[in-house]
């Protein structure tokens, strides 16, 4: 293959060549082979580009010892924040597969290769690809203590919004407020917790919603929150629930809309 590359003259389009048959032979489930071409690229950039493309592949098609290598042979050490999203990248894809302990492994490898980083945006940027990881393979404190590093405002705010997600939707309200407790911006806060009050009610564990419901810096947030959960809570036939909730909204025509249309539900 690299005798046909070149043939080519301009070196850009002979990478552009090699990174296609790469991908090429891959889909084929040729796979040493496209390694061997990827291996054969002459810029380290397209060359990391191309292994963490492969891994990926390999591991979508359930060959996760070669994806594994793959993301393994990404050697460079200017790139290795391509090695860390291609170990990431396999786990997520492990942990969908039901290989908990295999993706927890690979994880804990992109952190190690993460700890060798040196400059401060890739070890933010590493710090939140890990929590994130962490927290989708159901390891909470691993996930709050990794976003807890982060030292730049503008990854740890979105970093804690996406564990607290996924910690809510996972039903662990606990770790969901713990994350969105570190998040100081109203802008982001807000809807955090919006999204924590509407899993607590569907829980029914009206404990955590009111914890929610206290940490929000907004009337108009928790009104929104009280309003989604007497609507739910009366649409379950939970009325007198639904008109207490609908009690706490300070907004007088807003409460008394909601409770108006909790009494039209219950007359029913």
């Amino acid at each position: 293959m690299r005798k046909v590359a070149n043939l080519v003259s301009d070196a850009c389009e002979q990478s552009n060549l090699l990174i296609n048959i790469s991908t090429a032979l891959a889909k084929l489930e040729r796979y040493d082979e496209a390694l061997k071409v990827a291996h054969s690229l002459y810029s380290k950039l397209d060359k990391s580009i191309t292994l963490k493309s492969l891994s990926y592949r390999f591991a979508e098609a359930g060959q996760y010892n070669k994806a594994l290598e793959t993301a393994r042979s990404i050697t460079s050490k200017r790139y290795k924040s391509y090695r860390i999203d291609a170990l990431l990248g396999v786990a997520e894809t492990l942990l969908k597969a039901g290989h908990h302990q295999k993706a927890l492994d690979s994880i804990e490898e992109a952190q190690k290769v993460a700890s060798s980083l040196t400059d401060e945006y890739e070890q933010n940027t590493a710090q939140r690809k890990l929590s994130n990881a962490y927290a989708k393979a159901n390891q909470p404190d691993k996930a709050l203590e990794i976003v807890s590093l982060i030292t730049k405002k503008w990854c740890c705010l979105p970093a804690r919004q996406e564990i607290a997600k996924i910690f809510a939707e996972s039903g662990q309200l606990d770790k969901a407020l713990e994350a969105a407790r570190g998040i100081r911006a109203k802008s982001q806060i807000c809807p955090t917790l919006l999204q924590i009050c509407n899993r607590a009610v569907e829980l029914e564990n009206d404990d955590r919603f009111f914890e929610a419901i206290d940490l929000i810096p907004s009337d108009y947030y928790r009104s929104v929150a009280l309003q989604r959960a007497s609507e739910k809570l009366a649409e379950a036939g939970h009325y007198n629930k639904a008109t207490e909730f609908a009690n706490r909204i300070t907004d007088s025509k807003v409460r008394m809309n909601v409770i108006s249309k909790i009494n039209e539900a219950r007359a029913v």
